[in-house]
């Protein structure tokens, strides 16, 4: 090729370049755009299977003829399932747009702890099985967002579920059924509970934070591999 023709072609191959990283791999901003919207959009069809099975094994529950929930706490239960079916097809509906991914993946993740807090209090509070929600939610904020969205998911439900476990326990919130209330528990035996959830959740995000980012180098270098080839 001559040194004119070089010239003439110089202009769109440094644009070409531009938008790419070495060795013709997309730039990193479009990647991590198309990658965040991926997972924004599995996450949110996975939170719908999980609440269909949630409206089943309700729904199994309150047409039992001993219905062991009572109609005020089935009601609630319900609600938050509507609440999540309609939130969620909400999110599918705004991700066609690919747009402000990262303030819909926070959105998102508040959107977990948060439905997990109020399936915590309607289940018994801090003695409720449903606090396993906490670390799912915290996994799936590390999916999302990687270590900012883990860390943020982790203290958010720590404090969420401390200021829950105390309210509850001291009587400042009735309990969602009458059933369900108990006796208080020591200041000690409080913070215990408060002290070890939380420490659970510190270590969810950190082994989460450490296994995606294991998945995502491995990712990125099976891509690097079919570029070189």
């Amino acid at each position: 090729m001559s040194a004119g023709a070089a010239e003439a072609v110089a202009p769109d191959g440094a644009a070409a370049w531009a938008e790419r990283t070495p060795l013709g791999a997309p730039a990193r901003g479009v990647e991590s755009d198309a990658a965040l919207h991926t997972r924004l959009t599995y996450l949110t069809a996975f939170r719908l299977v999980i609440v269909t099975a949630l409206l089943g094994a309700t729904t199994y529950v309150t047409l039992r003829p001993e219905d062991e929930l009572g109609r005020p706490l089935s009601v609630l239960l319900y609600g938050l399932i509507t609440f999540i079916y309609v939130v969620s097809l909400g999110y599918l509906w705004v991700l066609r747009a690919r747009r402000q991914l990262r303030p819909l993946a926070y959105a998102q993740v508040a959107g977990d702890v948060l439905v997990a807090t109020f399936l915590v209090y309607l289940t018994g509070g801090a003695d409720s099985l449903f606090v396993l929600m906490y670390p799912l939610a915290i996994v799936n904020a590390s999916v999302l967002l990687h270590r900012s969205g883990a860390i943020t998911a982790a203290v958010a439900s720590a404090v969420v579920f401390g200021v829950l476990a105390y309210v509850l326990d001291r009587h400042v919130v009735p309990p969602a059924a009458e059933y369900l209330a108990q006796r208080p528990l020591t200041a000690a035996r409080l913070g215990f509970v408060v002290i070890a959830n939380g420490s659970a959740f510190v270590l969810t995000a950190a082994l989460s934070t450490y296994l995606t980012a294991q998945l995502r180098r491995t990712g990125e270098r099976l891509s690097q591999r079919e570029t070189d080839f």
